[in-house]
């Protein structure tokens, strides 16, 4: 008996991480794109589970930051502000930069994934394949982390890179966006195998700037908005 309630348990766990994961890949390819109303209702026929179990996925999707809770009726695919683009890439920057400066430390036998990857990305770039060229970018940064060896690093880069995928300035990106992208991964990738520290984190810093006004460019400027940003650039 006791046997049969854990499977029954057991079951559901995976029932919640299945459905958790499908809605959590349908934001990130952008089939679910951001401010798009995800209703309960509709996501368990779609699904074909009960409420408690898409209510435990949409949680774990909440504390992801992916989504924003719609009480009684659903969830929400988020939409960055503004103030959460200058927020985010305050956090993200120097991370990302630490993990570059550690990256560049490590042995070239634990480069060969991020090379792979980096070459993977050339080519999904070369194709103008926008859905590879995204999932390729999270991976590289991703990968990038975790050659450093510090769990944590890789675990607070993966939620704030997961908002940045997921996010609705992907849809802007032009050809030549991602040719910067790539171009500023294969430097990064040569002064992480030359082993300049310094170099690396210079790159990293810079690249993720560039992000960082990408993403600000895609947003509605507004007076509130123009101060905001003086006052994060010291102009």
């Amino acid at each position: 008996m006791e046997d049969k309630k854990f499977m029954g348990v057991s079951n559901n766990v995976l029932l919640v991480e299945k459905v958790y994961m499908d809605i959590r890949n349908k934001i990130l390819s952008g089939e679910y794109p951001s401010g798009m109303h995800l209703v309960e209702a509709e996501l368990t026929k779609e699904f074909k589970v009960s409420r408690v179990t898409m209510r435990e996925a949409s949680r774990r999707l909440v504390v992801d930051d992916l989504v924003d809770l719609i009480p009684n009726s659903g969830v929400r695919v988020r939409r960055l502000s503004y103030q959460d683009v200058i927020d985010l890439y305050a956090v993200r920057e120097p991370l990302e930069a630490l993990a570059a400066r550690l990256a560049a430390q490590a042995p070239p036998d634990k480069l060969k994934d991020l090379q792979m990857i980096c070459s993977e990305g050339a080519a999904a770039t070369a194709r103008r394949d926008r859905i590879n060229h995204r999932f390729l970018n999270n991976q590289f940064h991703l990968t990038l982390a975790a050659v450093t060896g510090n769990r944590t690093l890789v675990r607070v880069l993966e939620r704030l890179n997961l908002q940045i995928v997921a996010s609705q300035f992907m849809s802007f990106m032009r050809d030549e966006d991602f040719d910067i992208s790539q171009h500023d991964h294969e430097e990064l990738l040569k002064a992480i195998f030359a082993g300049y520290s310094d170099k690396a984190e210079l790159i990293m810093r810079l690249h993720i700037k560039k992000g960082r006004e990408f993403a600000l460019s895609c947003l509605p400027r507004d007076l509130n908005n123009s101060s905001l940003l003086k006052q994060e650039t010291g102009q």
